[in-house]
């Protein structure tokens, strides 16, 4: 199949331009305006649709988006022809004028239509679900034919065999006309999925530093084990990663900066004929802190930030002697907590309203010193600018549950300085009512690009809270009994809890309904009341009735501590 491009609009703009415009240089020429050329414009006097044999003539004019009897220029044929490309229908697309110069035209819209799908085969898929395919990539039946969705339920099923350890399958896509049914075709999908490839041992040349089981450890690349979670299953992409994260990881967390993977291979062992990873390393030289520098903070104390480097035995600081010890000692730079450091810190100015303090790390390999180790010194350039306060906060989403109950729940108000750690407390605390759809979608913050202040939204979604129960029961006391309750956390939707059970049978008929209030009057003192009605009749070890009815009332109040 040809696929459309830009042969078909060169092609619309041509005939355009030939068959409408004719004499151009005189009609632009007329039709300047302060040094401009105007686009030239075309009286259409009808729209004609050839090629069409499954849409209707009205339709493809409906989209192309021109009526008869209005004036066009090549930019609305243009956009009309797109407008057709995006429908997913066509495969090409061509616009023709008949008719002469100086009078109104007919367009004539020529179209290849794209076949409909009738049926998908996928065949010789046996580790995923051709369901699954179909689902994901959003092929279906009765759609016209889409190579982007082709091409995307390609790329699926190649991930999903990656991921158990089959990264090399073939795919061979075909169509077949459908007998009796024109413009309709079969899509076949052959998948050759091939060997499944088990990683035997993974081979490390050139660490001294590291041992072996340490970055095999790190690796997410795992050879095959005794037990069943570790098949050794080989993925391209984890691989990758290892390559790329995990393993200069390691090093890097002991001052190996200049840590590099020199070569990787995945070979077949000849004599067990199964794969085998080698790689060759290169470490490089450690490097020690010398010294560490904070600059511009000025909400913090030097004091207050160096602490986010310190760990419980002495931290990275500790080659400075600040981290607890005697003086300098062989610890090295650790450039991973540095880096996780970064973050903790940002999180710290956010928590006190600096939502745009801008963080920049920086490191720098000192001179090399005969007879000392090598030493690097680093330190942050810190930019606080001013703290952000909060303008306004909206709930959207609560069509049943009233307002004051979700903000009852958010520990920040319009004119606080904004913080990270209150709105995610909010954000648990509003999910935590069990009112809503989880997980709740992240709050919306807009800055305002004016004060820096900034607007929060939180989205929620209303779910069905109410609960209906019931059973049987057989027993010597009561006989056949039942019962029938049904439960609501959120009465009117106020947070109000209501409760109504009502046991029944041949010796026993009780009745009990409570109200329970978190906030009578909208106040912090909490109520329920509660009332009970039961009669029962017993006779094992002595016969007789039983009539109880009556009421409780409980008050909850908040005690300081």
């Amino acid at each position: 199949m040809r696929m459309p491009g830009a042969g078909a609009f060169l092609s619309t703009l041509v005939l355009l331009w030939a068959g409408m415009v004719g004499g151009g240089a005189d009609v632009a020429g007329a039709q300047q305006t302060q040094g401009q050329i105007a686009v030239p414009l075309v009286q259409v006097d009808s729209i004609a649709v050839e090629g069409a044999s499954r849409l209707a003539a009205a339709s493809i004019i409906g989209t192309l988006g021109i009526q008869a009897g209005t004036e066009v220029t090549y930019r609305d044929i243009q956009s009309g022809i797109k407008a057709l490309f995006a429908t997913g229908q066509f495969e090409d697309v061509t616009v023709r004028a008949e008719g002469s110069v100086d009078a109104p035209v007919t367009l004539i819209v020529e179209v290849e239509e794209r076949p409909v799908i009738g049926r998908i085969t996928i065949a010789g898929l046996e580790n995923v679900s051709e369901s699954t395919v179909r689902d994901t990539s959003g092929l279906q039946t009765n759609f016209p034919y889409s190579p982007p969705k082709i091409l995307q339920a390609k790329d699926f099923i190649r991930s999903e065999l990656a991921n158990k350890g089959i990264p090399f399958a073939r795919i061979d896509e075909r169509t077949e006309d459908i007998e009796g049914r024109e413009g309709v075709v079969h899509l076949f999908l052959d998948v050759t999925e091939g060997n499944r490839i088990t990683i035997a041992d993974v081979d490390i040349q050139g660490n001294q530093a590291v041992s072996d089981e340490e970055i095999r450890g790190a690796m997410g690349t795992k050879q095959e084990g005794f037990f069943w979670f570790r098949n050794g299953s080989y993925d391209a992409d984890r691989y990758d990663q290892d390559l790329a994260l995990a393993i200069p990881s390691v090093y890097r967390s002991r001052g190996f900066l200049d840590f590099r993977v020199v070569s990787d291979t995945l070979i077949v062992d000849p004599q067990t004929g199964k794969p085998r990873l080698e790689m060759t390393v290169e470490e490089g030289v450690q490097y020690r802190l010398d010294d560490f520098v904070v600059e511009g903070n000025r909400h913090f104390e030097t004091e207050q930030i160096e602490r986010y480097f310190e760990e419980q035995a002495g931290g990275l600081l500790s080659t400075l002697g600040l981290g607890g010890g005697g003086g300098r000692d062989t610890t090295y730079f650790d450039a991973v907590r540095f880096e996780e450091s970064v973050q903790r810190l940002r999180e710290a100015y956010n928590n006190d309203g600096y939502l745009y303090a801008q963080i920049e790390p920086w490191v720098e390999k000192l001179d090399p010193v005969e007879g000392e180790t090598p030493s690097v010194r680093a330190g942050w350039r810190i930019t606080e600018q001013n703290p952000a306060y909060i303008n306004k906060i909206t709930i959207t989403g609560n069509e049943y549950t009233h307002d004051r109950v979700i903000r009852e729940r958010i520990y920040a108000l319009p004119g606080d300085v904004y913080s990270q750690a209150t709105l995610l407390q909010s954000y648990q605390s509003i999910g935590s009512l069990g009112f809503f759809e989880s997980p709740l979608p992240l709050p919306d913050i807009q800055p305002d690009e004016r004060t820096g202040d900034v607007d929060i939204t939180f989205y929620v979604e209303e779910r069905q809270t109410g609960s209906i129960n019931f059973g049987t029961a057989v027993g010597g006391g009561t006989g056949v009994s039942g019962f029938l309750g049904y439960d609501q956390p959120n009465l009117f939707g106020q947070a109000k809890q209501g409760h109504l059970r009502w046991d029944f049978g041949r010796y026993i008929n009780s009745f009990t309904l409570s109200f329970t209030d978190p906030a009578l009057f909208q106040s912090r003192v909490s109520g329920t009341l509660s009332l009970f009605s039961s009669r029962d009749r017993f006779f094992q070890f002595a016969s007789g009735r039983r009539k109880r009815q009556g009421f409780s009332f409980r008050v909850g109040l908040p005690v300081p501590w």
